[in-house]
């Protein structure tokens, strides 16, 4: 991972994304993907089921040497050789035969490609909380000063009248499409890499593909179709779509800090204690928010370049073009992500002075009307005669030091085929801009209802991994996973089984397994297929809400033992007490006193005896 300063992360960097592409980050997401490895080839009989727990539980336990895996990732040319040596022998250790099954049937560039993903995936939910933090500062803004007028510049001269609305709606919108590219980027990269040395997953054997289902699942990640080691297309999807988004930054930043030329002055950065001071002229407020997206919009695109070059990969895995992944893309969304905190905080506390922007309006003396006094007169006369005659009356204006309004009517009265053509009330009415800004209030509203409409539609994401729990395991997110259905039934059985250990403890579920006889085994095989394989796996609802329903349900049928299962097991699920209590006030009205009454005295029992949900 990319070298990162404490000296200069502040100013271009996001805390949340240079986090998550640390040393330890890149370490925690490693180990985070070997352990979810190890529970899924135990799941599905690939490996013992101690070993699993024990790989798992040293993971959790942060084994690896940073300094020396560094140093010998030299001589190995990956992070990830080193790293299996090191989590091997810290496993050792403890179980010399779980040490066995360590890194079992993955390639290197399995485990760093899928520790990448899920580095990506928390920075990306970071990155998506300041860009929506964005976007809501531009949508007030618009709204706020849709009928605020000002200059329209084109080739940096004054062109026609318009609002400020208009011009924030102009960065708002484009925020919109960049947040909607990022959002399909995203899910594109979201994606598990699994094939083993040559793409083909053949270590694995016939369990390859349950195998693949139930550590895709674990680690929430999509099962692309097949392995994409050499196919680089999605994360280089991400890289362009942050190239993008900087870009829009940095526009952004070129209006701002153009706006706040002195001699223009028409809006100025939140002011602070030292910001925007100069060593020397103690009178300057300088752009130093914009400076800092500026810098980032210079500075991605070669990066992106770089992301770029790297498609063209040899065979089945490649050499280089892989390796220049793994300090560029961290880079790339470390800038895209510091710069939109800098323009976050740059718009949402932007100090606008609509007088001076009214001001500017009349530097030109109306000559910036040209275009409404000719339209006008072109009702008349034509729009090309019209031309002629206003381009005399600006020439005449700027030879006398008089306004436009005034050198019209004279060049008009002059003329006896154009005298009286436009009355008094008429030029006086062309020579307000206000009455000239066009579709500006229109075209800001239409921004800001887009963006709001898109804000309160939007699909939430999963998109960071989590941090294991003491146990070694990951926990499933709040949000629903978009995994697609599992088809193959053992695939089905091996992710119910999973489902089961997150929600239930694996205690509770081992004991259950020990219990199975000849006469029920194919039964308890049918609810792990498809109670937790499929009805608990579905996208539709997320798993803290499918485990409210259930407690629901098991007071509504006076399912006490259920009903005490899935109480205990409500903590893995994000469930808190306060929610619990609210389900079992409402099955008072709807299922009865009684009902509800015992299932109170369930739960007192059960949240005593586990210390409480969390």
């Amino acid at each position: 991972m990319p070298t990162y300063s404490r000296l200069t992360d502040p100013m271009f960097g996001s805390p949340a994304v240079l986090a998550a592409f640390s040393d330890a980050g890149t370490v925690r997401a490693m180990l985070d993907t070997e352990a979810a490895l190890a529970r899924a080839e135990a799941c599905c009989g690939v490996i013992p089921q101690q070993a699993a727990q024990m790989i798992a539980e040293v993971c959790a336990a942060d084994p690896i040497d940073a300094d020396k895996l560094a140093n010998d990732a030299v001589a190995a040319g990956n992070l990830a050789i080193p790293f299996v040596k090191q989590l091997t022998a810290a496993v050792a250790l403890r179980d010399a035969d779980a040490a066995r099954y360590v890194h079992w049937g993955a390639t290197s560039q399995d485990i760093i490609d899928t520790a990448l993903v899920l580095q990506l995936m928390q920075a990306l939910h970071a990155l998506d909380n300041d860009l929506s933090t964005l976007g809501d500062a531009c949508a007030d803004l618009a709204a706020a000063h849709r009928a605020t007028p000002m200059v329209g510049r084109t080739w940096l001269q004054h062109a026609l009248p318009m609002t400020f609305g208009l011009k924030a709606a102009g960065w708002l919108d484009a925020l919109r499409r960049d947040r909607d590219r990022l959002d399909a980027s995203r899910q594109q990269a979201r994606v598990l890499q699994f094939g083993g040395a040559a793409g083909t997953l053949a270590s694995l054997g016939d369990d390859a593909p349950a195998v693949a289902a139930q550590f895709a699942q674990a680690l929430q990640l999509e099962l692309p179709t097949l392995p994409w080691h050499a196919h680089r297309d999605r994360l280089v999807e991400v890289a362009s779509t942050l190239g993008m988004l900087t870009g829009t930054l940095g526009k952004m930043a070129r209006d701002i800090s153009l706006m706040m030329q002195t001699e223009i002055a028409e809006v100025s950065e939140p002011a602070a204690p030292g910001r925007g001071g100069s060593s020397t002229m103690p009178h300057k407020r300088n752009p130093v928010g914009c400076a800092a997206v500026l810098t980032a919009a210079v500075r991605v695109p070669p990066l992106v370049a770089t992301m770029l070059a790297g498609m063209t990969q040899e065979h089945e895995r490649a050499l280089g073009g892989w390796q220049a992944e793994w300090d560029t893309l961290p880079q790339i969304v470390a800038l895209a992500a510091g710069a939109l905190r800098q323009m976050g905080e740059v718009v949402s506390g932007l100090q606008v002075d609509a007088a001076r922007m009214r001001a500017n309006l009349d530097i030109t003396r109306g000559l910036i009307l040209g275009e409404a006094a000719m339209l006008e007169l072109g009702r008349h006369i034509g729009r090309l005669a019209a031309h002629h005659v206003v381009e005399r009356a600006s020439r005449r204006a700027v030879d006398e030091g008089s306004t436009l309004r005034d050198a019209l009517a004279r060049t008009l009265a002059e003329d006896p085929k154009h005298a009286g053509l436009l009355d008094d009330a008429t030029l006086d009415r062309l020579a307000d801009p206000a009455h000239y800004a066009g579709q500006s209030m229109r075209f800001a509203d239409a921004a800001v209802k887009a963006w709001r409409n898109g804000r309160g539609h939007r699909t939430a994401s999963v998109a960071s991994h989590i941090e294991p729990s003491s146990s070694g395991s990951a926990p499933h997110a709040e949000a629903a996973s978009t995994q697609a259905p599992i088809r193959d039934d053992k695939a089905r059985y091996a992710a119910g089984l999973a489902v089961r250990r997150d929600v239930l403890g694996s205690a509770h579920v081992d004991r259950s397994l020990q219990r199975l006889t000849p006469l029920t085994e194919e039964f308890q095989n049918l609810i792990t297929r498809y109670a937790w394989g499929e009805i608990w796996t579905r996208p539709g609802l997320p798993r803290h809400t499918r485990s409210l329903i259930t407690i629901a349900m098991m007071v509504a049928l006076n399912r006490s033992e259920e009903l005490k299962l899935h109480l205990r097991a409500a903590a893995n699920n994000g469930v808190t007490r306060d929610e619990i209590k609210e389900v079992l006030l409402q099955t008072g009205i709807y299922c009865g006193v009684p009902a509800a009454n015992s299932a109170f005295h369930l739960a007192q029992e059960i949240l005593g005896d586990e210390g409480g949900t969390r």
